[in-house]
């Protein structure tokens, strides 16, 4: 028997390279999602950045041979006829194992708020040495539509696509020519979302969203609520920090876990970092709502909290 799972993400070859990492935990109270759609293998294929290992990447102790991929059809749209891509695979080691064949479909006008491919099927055979199997895959109509803003659906896109069959986002064997027979829908956007290099900035995010980001701040007496974590309300209360830090041994006593362990200080970060109310419900009543009120009113120093 041979491993045959296949990665559901991409690994980068540094954290650096997400396109989130310089603006994802900078500030406490909110996140721009700047990078937009380009998450994952959207981004690192449209920006042509290396990583180590790519979205649907898996390792064998056999090897496998696709060929002969072919689509149903060179037109979509017209009738409710399913699109098919029908490709051929075999095992050409000396052990049984499973191959996952993915079709990705790609839209030819890249310069536009569009990944350079998508996944739109996939299906794991398995196959013993020698063996070939012939697989089909259905491509559904929502794989070619995008997100109409001002019909607030997704549409058709119109105009020339391909479908690319391949093991990964970055081994494809083909690329099947495609014409999607709708009326034209491009959807426009500032010049790193149609070709991002690089990673988005604040300025990016606002020109694509019109939204400017609130500068960033730590929880002040007067913003805290049950939702709020221990480690928030510590800074500004001397009871709140005494609680935590009771509750964290409790935790590491009935854990039978050292405190300074690598396990001690995992709960440790569960605790602090945990909303109050969250931490009552899972306390098995030893802590009441009562006691956290009384705890964000000791945060607060007297200033009334919002309302969430």
């Amino acid at each position: 028997m041979s491993p045959s799972g296949k990665l559901t993400e991409t690994y980068p070859l540094r954290y650096e390279d997400v396109p989130s990492s310089t603006l994802y935990g900078h500030d406490p109270l909110s996140v721009p999602y700047a990078e937009s759609l380009y998450v994952g293998y959207r981004y690192y294929d449209k920006a042509k950045q290396d990583v180590a290992f790519p979205f649907g990447f898996g390792m064998s102790y056999t090897t496998f041979a696709m060929s002969n991929a072919r689509l149903n059809a060179d037109h979509l749209g017209k009738t409710d006829q399913a699109l098919t891509v029908t490709v051929d695979v075999k095992n050409t080691g000396s052990l049984r194992g499973a191959e996952v064949v993915q079709a990705y479909v790609s839209e030819d006008d890249q310069d536009q708020l569009v990944p350079k491919q998508a996944l739109a099927a996939f299906q794991k055979v398995w196959l013993d040495p020698g063996e070939q199997q012939t697989v089909t895959l259905t491509l559904p109509k929502r794989a070619f539509s995008r997100w109409n803003e001002q019909h607030q659906q997704f549409t058709l896109a119109g105009g020339a696509w391909h479908v690319c069959v391949g093991n990964s986002s970055r081994n494809m064997i083909t690329r099947l020519p495609l014409t999607v027979e709708a009326p034209a829908f491009r959807i426009e956007a500032p010049a790193w979302y149609r070709q991002p290099t690089g990673l988005p900035t604040v300025k990016d995010f606002t020109a694509l969203s019109g939204l400017t980001p609130a500068p960033a701040r730590s929880p002040q007496p007067g913003d805290f609520t049950r939702l709020s974590v221990p480690r928030d309300l510590a800074k500004y209360s001397v009871v709140a920090r005494i609680v935590a830090t009771a509750v964290i041994a409790n935790m590491q006593k009935n854990d039978g876990t050292p405190k300074n362990s690598p396990e001690g200080q995992f709960l440790a970060t569960i605790v602090w970092d945990t909303p109050l109310v969250r931490l009552a419900q899972q306390s098995g009543g030893s802590l009441k709502l009562w006691m956290v009120d009384a705890l964000v009113a000791l945060a607060n120093h007297g200033k009334k909290a919002p309302q969430r």
